[in-house]
This record gives C-alpha cells, sequence and structure tokens, in this order.
C-alpha cells in the first residue's frame, strides 16, 4: 500500500513558528524503536507552520491494515522529533461474481472438445450457410452478400433473408466454374431452405430459388413452377435443356427444404440426379450428358432467391440455410442436409428436476464449432437451474452447469449512506457494501487500464475510489476489455511484455436496478486534472436479429448494425450521466456557414459550438434561438476563446442522455443523413471551481420525460433529448477517458485528452453520502422498462462477506 503524508499535526504546544525541513522515516509499531527498524522516506520534507507539507512524498511498501509510526526529525522541533502513530486503511477482498445471469442475459457453452455443429451441417461440402446467425461459410471458403438493405423476417422460431425475385436476390462468390467445374461437366448438389407464405405465393411464372446461369439463362437453375407449385431443376447449355421435377408440393406456411444433385458416378452417357423436397427422395431422374454446360463463366455467380437477370421472374420467399457441395450421396440425403437440428439449449429446475425449459430457436444467438450463445427467455423465472445443451441432431448432451436466474427488478424504497452522519460507521460502510458490487472494467480497451476493485476502499469511514496516473510505479495491475490483466503487446512499445499499471482507476455500482428517481453523490473531487469523475445510470445489451429483443429494440428508436461477421444487431445503452471535466463547447465548425447549414437534430438553448476559420469569426458561439438553428440570427459570438476538447475547465460539466452508441453525441448531423443519433452529449456551467478540495453534492432527477442535472443544489440543465426508459445500475467513479494516438495504442493522443494529462501519481476521490429516492410512476410522468442486460455481472466484484 502507498500512502501520502500531506499535513502535520502539531501537538498543543509543540508548533514552529517557522516552515521546517524535517527528516521523515517510519517502522512498524511492533517494531523495537531502534534506528535499524525505520525506513527513511525522505530527508528534505518541507512542512509549514500550519503542519502543511509541500509536495508530500509517497510513503511507498505499506502493509494492509497496520499501525506505523512515522517519525519527523528537525533540530528546530522542540524534543527533537515527532513521532505520529497512523494505521494503514483496510484493503477489501473481493470475489467475482459468477454463473449469475437474468433473463434476457446471454449464456454461453464453451467447450473446446466437442463439435456442437457436429448436428447443424453435414460432415462435407463446399459452402454452408446458416443466415439465420450470420453470414459466414462454415467451410471458411465462400461468401454471401444480402445486398445493400437486407430484410428478415422471421416464422415459428426462425430467422432468414426476405427476398422478391423481381428485384434481387442474395449473391454468393460461389462461380459456375466453382460449382460445375471448368469443363461443365463435374458432379454438384445445392440445397436451401425457404419459407413461402401463402401471401407470396404466386399463380403463375417461375420463381428461382437457386440460379448459377448467365443472361442467356445457361448453366443450372432450381426453381418453384408458381402454378404446379412444384421444385423443378434445371440444366441448360446454348443447344438443349433438360429438368427434373418433384412428385410433391412446395407447403406454404411452413419451412420447406430442397436439395438437388447428382450421383457420385455416371449411369452410361446419363448422370442420375435426385431431387430431395422435404426429406423425401421426391424424384430420381437420368439426365442427358447434352445440357451440360462446358462453357462456364467465372463471372456468373450463384444467387439465391432470385436470377441475376430477374425480368420475368416472380415470387418471394425466406432464405435460411445454404449448401453446396460436389456430388450427391448415393443414400440421397449428403449425409444428412435435409434432416439438419441445431443444439438446443435446455434449463433445468434444480428444485424441481421434471421442470426443464426448452430454450427456443429464436434464443440462439451464435454457434459455432465449440461454443453457442443463447439468450435466456425473458419468461423465465428466477431460480437455480442446470443447464446443458443438446447437439449432434439432439443425441448427444453436454456437461451441467449449475447457474442462478435473476429477476430483474427495480429498487422501490430509498437509500442514503450518509457515513459523514453515522453514529455507526462500521454497520453503515458495511450495509453499503450489501447493496453495492466494485467494478472491474475497460470499456473502450485505449491506452489506460479501466477500473479495478484493489482501488477501492475505505478510509476515516468513508469511501475512497483511487486513481493511478502516468507515474504510478505500484502493483496494481490494470484490465483490457476482456477484463483480463491487461499486458502491453505491441511492437514498439517500450514496456512491451509488462503488465499495464498506469491510467487505473476505479467505480462501484448498485446491485441493484434503479428506475426513475433522485440520484445524489457527495464527493470531494481529485485536485488535479488528469482523471475523469463520473456519476452514471446504465442498462446495456446487444440483441442479434433473431432475437425477440430486437425488435423492441428497434421498434424504441434504435438502429439496425453489422460488423460483417457477426450478422445484424443493434446495441443498447441506455444511460445518463455527469462526467467532469470538461471544455465548453460540443464541436469545432470551420466556418459560420457550416454551423448554420448543418441539420441541428437536439438543438437546446445555450448550446456553444466553436467557429475555427481563421478570421474575425473565431470563437466560441452560443445557440439562444434553438427553434432556428439554421439561422445565424439564433446564434450570438460568446467569447473569443476556443477551448478544446483537451482544454477541459474547472467548472465545466458533461451531461449525456443515451439510447444508444450511434451519432456523434453534438445534438446535430451531417445531411443528408439526420436519422442516426441516439445519444446526446450537453455542456453546463457548475458556476464555480469544483475541483476545490471540498465536498461538493452532484445530484441528477431522472423523470420519462428529462433529466434534471444539479450541483450542490442548483439545477445547472435540463435535458429532454434521448432520455433513457430502462432501469438500470447506478455506478460512480474515476475513470480516464483515453484515445490511442495514431496506431500506436499504448500512447495517448495528446488532442483527445478531454480529462487533460495524468501527470501525476495517485488521486483519490472521497465519498461521504451516496443516495437513491424512487420516483412513483405518477411523479415521474412515467413506468420504467425492466429488462434485463446482455451481460449483467461481468467485471461485477463482491464486496468482503457479501455471497448473494
Amino acid at each position: 500500500m502507498n500512502i501520502e503524508l500531506k499535513k502535520v499535526k502539531w501537538a498543543d504546544g509543540n508548533a514552529p513558528s517557522t516552515p521546517q525541513t524535517l527528516r521523515l522515516s517510519f517502522r512498524r509499531q511492533d517494531a523495537p524503536d531502534v534506528s535499524d527498524s525505520y525506513t527513511l522516506v525522505t530527508d528534505s520534507l518541507f512542512v509549514l507552520a500550519n503542519g502543511t507539507i509541500i509536495n508530500p512524498p509517497l510513503i511507498k511498501g505499506l502493509e494492509n491494515a497496520m499501525p506505523y509510526v512515522l517519525r519527523l526529525q528537525n533540530n528546530d522541533i522542540i524534543g527533537g522529533q515527532v513521532d505520529i502513530l497512523y494505521t494503514t486503511p483496510s484493503e477489501l477482498a473481493f470475489a467475482q461474481v459468477t454463473a449469475r445471469f437474468t433473463p434476457n442475459a446471454r449464456i454461453d457453452y464453451v467447450n473446446e472438445g466437442i463439435n456442437l455443429l457436429s448436428g447443424m451441417m453435414p460432415s462435407f461440402g463446399k459452402a454452408f450457410f446458416t443466415l439465420e446467425n450470420d453470414f459466414i461459410d462454415r467451410f471458411a471458403t465462400y461468401s454471401i452478400s444480402p445486398g445493400a438493405a437486407p430484410a428478415f423476417k422471421k416464422y415459428q422460431g426462425y430467422l432468414g433473408l426476405y427476398v422478391n425475385a423481381a428485384s434481387g436476390s442474395l449473391t454468393t462468390s460461389i462461380s459456375q466454374p466453382n460449382l460445375i467445374g471448368y469443363n461443365g461437366a463435374a458432379y454438384y448438389s445445392m440445397g436451401v431452405n425457404f419459407y413461402i407464405s401463402t401471401a407470396d405465393l404466386g399463380t403463375s411464372g417461375v420463381w428461382p430459388l437457386l440460379s448459377c446461369v448467365d443472361a442467356s439463362g445457361n448453366g443450372v437453375m432450381v426453381y418453384v413452377d408458381n402454378a404446379t407449385k412444384k421444385v423443378v431443376w434445371q440444366q441448360k447449355n446454348p443447344t438443349a435443356r433438360e429438368t427434373l421435377t418433384s412428385t410433391t408440393l412446395i407447403v406454404p406456411d411452413s419451412w420447406n427444404n430442397v436439395l438437388i444433385g447428382s450421383a457420385p458416378a455416371p449411369i452410361g452417357n446419363n448422370v442420375l440426379y435426385h431431387l430431395i423436397l422435404n426429406g423425401s427422395n421426391n424424384n430420381t431422374g437420368s439426365i442427358g450428358t447434352s445440357s451440360n454446360f462446358s462453357t462456364p463463366n467465372a463471372n456468373e455467380m450463384l444467387t439465391v432467391g432470385g436470377n441475376p437477370y430477374p425480368s420475368g421472374f416472380s415470387g418471394k420467399g425466406t432464405f435460411r440455410n445454404l449448401y453446396v457441395t460436389a456430388a450427391l450421396s448415393s443414400t440421397g440425403d449428403n449425409s444428412g442436409y435435409t434432416t439438419l437440428l441445431p443444439p438446443t439449449g435446455y434449463l433445468q429446475q434444480v428444485s424441481n428436476p421434471a421442470n426443464i425449459i426448452t430454450i427456443p430457436h429464436e434464443n440462439m444467438i451464435s454457434v459455432s464449432s465449440t461454443k453457442i450463445s443463447f439468450t435466456i427467455p425473458q419468461s423465465v423465472a428466477a431460480g437455480n437451474y442446470n443447464f446443458y445443451v443438446k447437439y449432434n441432431r439432439n443425441t448427444s448432451t453436454t456437461p451441467v452447469v449449475n447457474i442462478s436466474v435473476d429477476a430483474v427488478t427495480k429498487q422501490t424504497s430509498p437509500f442514503d449512506f450518509n457515513f459523514a452522519l453515522s453514529d455507526d460507521t462500521l454497520n453503515m460502510t458495511d450495509a453499503f457494501q450489501v447493496a453495492h458490487y466494485a467494478i472491474n472494467e475497460n470499456l473502450d480497451g485505449g491506452p489506460d487500464g479501466g477500473v479495478v476493485p484493489k482501488n477501492v476502499y475505505f478510509r476515516d469511514g468513508m469511501l475512497v475510489l483511487e486513481a493511478h496516473g502516468d507515474l504510478y510505479d505500484g502493483l496494481v495491475q490494470g484490465v483490457d476489455k476482456d477484463r483480463m490483466p491487461k499486458k502491453h503487446t505491441e511492437p514498439g512499445d517500450p514496456l512491451i511484455g509488462e503488465y499495464w499499471k498506469t491510467r487505473v482507476g476505479a467505480a462501484v455500482a448498485t446491485r441493484s436496478y434503479c428506475g426513475y428517481g433522485r440520484f445524489i453523490v457527495e464527493a470531494k473531487l481529485p485536485k488535479q486534472f488528469g482523471v475523469s469523475p463520473f456519476f452514471r445510470l446504465y442498462n446495456r445489451a446487444t440483441a442479434f436479429l433473431q432475437d425477440p429483443y430486437y425488435d423492441q429494440v428497434i421498434a424504441s428508436g434504435l438502429h439496425q448494425r453489422s460488423d460483417g461477421a457477426n450478422g445484424y444487431y443493434t446495441i443498447v445503452k441506455n444511460e445518463f450521466s455527469m462526467e467532469l471535466p470538461a471544455n465548453n463547447s460540443v464541436w469545432v465548425f470551420n466556418s459560420l456557414s457550416e454551423m448554420v447549414s448543418v441539420n441541428y437534430v437536439y438543438p437546446y438553448a445555450g448550446m456553444k459550438v466553436i467557429v475555427n476559420a481563421g478570421d474575425n469569426n473565431d470563437g466560441t458561439w452560443q445557440l439562444n434561438t434553438p427553434a432556428a438553428p439554421n439561422q445565424l440570427s439564433s446564434w450570438t459570438k460568446f467569447s473569443d476563446e476556443k477551448q478544446l476538447v483537451n482544454q477541459p475547465r474547472r467548472d465545466q460539466v458533461k451531461l449525456k442522455n443515451s439510447k444508444g452508441p450511434l451519432g456523434n453525441g453534438a445534438g446535430f448531423n451531417w445531411l443528408p443523413n439526420p436519422v442516426e443519433e441516439e445519444y446526446l452529449e450537453m455542456r453546463a456551467s457548475a458556476g464555480k471551481d469544483i475541483w476545490d478540495d471540498a465536498f461538493h453534492e452532484f445530484r441528477m432527477d431522472w423523470y420519462a420525460n428529462r433529466v434534471e442535472y444539479y450541483i450542490d443544489g442548483v439545477l445547472i440543465q435540463t435535458n429532454p433529448f434521448v432520455v433513457p426508459d430502462i432501469a438500470g445500475r447506478f455506478s460512480f467513479g474515476l475513470s480516464f477517458p483515453s484515445s490511442q494516438f495514431e496506431d500506436s495504442s499504448w500512447l495517448l493522443d495528446p488532442q483527445l485528452l478531454t480529462a487533460g494529462v495524468a501527470a501525476w501519481h495517485h488521486q483519490t476521490m472521497t465519498v461521504r453520502r451516496v443516495a437513491f429516492t424512487p420516483f412513483t410512476d405518477a411523479v415521474a410522468g412515467g413506468t420504467n422498462r425492466l429488462i434485463g442486460e446482455t451481460k449483467p455481472y461481468d467485471g461485477m466484484y463482491k464486496f468482503p462477506f457479501i455471497y448473494g
């Protein structure tokens, strides 16, 4: 443990009349009072007559909860020395919260020794896509493109891509030579799962399911004859066209699967083909080799749900699985393609083993050979469960994992932890620990170490949150985005291979979810910039397209996203926060004309921006008339100053309302795309220096239509935009908003240091009161949504003796 000795309290009658230069050393109290027991800290400690220490040194290597004698020596001191008895704070031991979930939480089964895909995909092939979970070829060779604006439909718990053959198709990277070979005589087979609704059934014409043809129709196509409702396989070259037709019909308003392909060996001059519809060997025919297409075009690709040349085709449907291989097996099923079954998750109630909940297929978010992920259905009741997965066509079962599912409930009673007024400090701190977690996380993964539980402790009966700056040289390690000990790993980093120890903060969060209400924290901020104190309520989740929660998220106004590998999803970042320090402006414009030409989505009175045009207009401008932000008369020049993001002020605060992470947070967007604005970051002035080594009250009142922000009882801003509505955990602490410099992840970008430079060893924020008063629905003006987070307990650590 490291401590700073900041002030000496002289005994009555012993205070010197002038500043002193002292020798400081220490020993454990139980060590003998001899010179060999003392460790020298400094022989040049400069102390003012009132006891204030100038540039206090760091006393390193002290043990936890241990009494020490600190000795100050100087001939000018009466008696020659002063001994100070000091007991170090009790560091807290933490236990990670594991195997706890809530409805809507993500639960993973990971096992490197089990192939969870064994029943979900054929044993061999060229390409296999499960379009409901992602757009990845399970054989890792080909790709598929859903188009610029894919449409999705969900039927009977299965999700697929919806295609209108008259306007487009899904396109794969499987070319004609890939499919049928360069001589046009290779064996091939193709299979697809598709859903056709009665409303989309045509009465005439052709609906292509799979097409690999040129503009003249030469190649291979599998289609539905809309008049007969039968599936037809067609092989065509410039001189011949041959077909094979199913003997049964497709089933409307249901999922169908079709497999068409060649047998592994020719029969005389012909090739034997199978057409399998819905698991039945529907037709076997002998096709003449005269229709083989011998001049395949590498530019013509296999398409799904339509034809690359859509003229004359009609039909609409939804597609889920796509399979391509070289030849059809002699059984006509190609290693079980038509009997594919995805893994199935189960929750068996421990108290009632007969109660086994099958996790619906639509809650299966992702699957690979070693990992499968589900979201716990929102209908699952709280309790203890055995979680397991059946795979390999549901004939094999994974080992059981015991988990706890907690209900998502709101804090309905107020709490007020006032450490300063407590007559029983021990019981007060114990009660706080029962109601809170310490946090271990690094959300942005930048050149910092996130927040860790070791930097949370109690001292003199109050809660202390410690932050380690750029000069820290102690033992506490930071964490990475996976919450593992972070290391310097980038080539070129002079500390490569060492653990990350600088720019590491601390934070705590409520165990319960809090809804609309009043949140108060009384705290003494650090004295120096370089770290960001924050007070925040949050609820975070990721909803993938097939998840039932996805539709709720889209309906709330958030937007679809995709990273190309994990399919389509939305991110819920439902929060509001007060963060310090901040500059006073939200954006830098290059000219006045640019300032008044953007699309203002959330304009508000008092919004400040910078104009940096290189002329007399340069400075900070303020919006006075938010109803007309694109008129120059609505703005006035506030100041000639241009306070950039790396020039924070001691009186400025950043106030954030958020439902999601998309947008720039500044309240405007660039035309012509004005829609993706899911959060807003306001700036406000506290009207005074709040980094003054004094306690201040930070308060947020959350209503259904606004969040009101107060400092020391004074309303500094009301934010009525992007107001969150999901109950969440309330957290506060010290963090480092660190952006990396160019391509060097270990370096800070000095232009983006919103909290300033952390040119110090460590600082603390001392908290003397934490309080919450819930509002009734009538007072709040609405009712919170209660929805679980994707990973509600990740990074949560229990305080000592808390086992719930």
